[in-house]
């Protein structure tokens, strides 16, 4: 892994973060739709509806989380690896004197050939202070400067 770009090395471990965790949730709601299905309605039917009413809750709850990962697949899917920015937008990978920054949907940080990467959508408050910035600028945010080493 280490012969391809830093850029490319990313993005492939964020195309394996969503798909697993796309899979997870499907096969969570798999279970809890089949928990849904099998619940049985007893004499004690308060019960019987309050164990519903949280079977619901929960099949919202991975729901939410499903279209968040959805989303984030359909962002990274709009990424085009081959395009050189002069400039940070979306899509780009930042190196900086305090480390380096990939411009997509907000993961957080990740590692890669044992070089950390923060993973950080552009609407983010620090994302928004490097946007449209060259190599040279610098960036103050929360009383920390970044220089801008390389923008690919």
């Amino acid at each position: 892994m280490a012969d391809l770009p830093i850029k490319q090395q990313v993005y492939n471990k964020l195309q394996h973060l969503v798909a697993d965790n796309i899979q997870s949730i499907n096969e969570h709601l798999d279970g809890l739709n089949m928990s849904l299905k099998n619940e049985t309605k007893s004499s004690a039917g308060d019960k019987y509806e309050t164990g519903r009413a949280m079977l619901h809750q929960e099949i919202d709850k991975a729901k939410n989380q499903l279209s968040m990962w959805l989303e984030k697949r359909l962002l990274l899917s709009s990424i085009d690896l081959e395009k050189r920015n002069s400039s940070i937008q979306f899509g780009s990978m930042v190196e900086t004197d305090k480390g380096y920054y990939f411009f997509s949907a907000g993961f957080g940080e990740v590692e890669v050939d044992e070089v950390k990467v923060i993973v950080l959508g552009c609407a983010s408050p620090l994302g928004q202070q490097f946007l449209a910035k060259k190599v040279g600028d610098m960036v103050t945010f929360r009383q920390t400067e970044y220089q801008i080493l390389k923008v690919e």
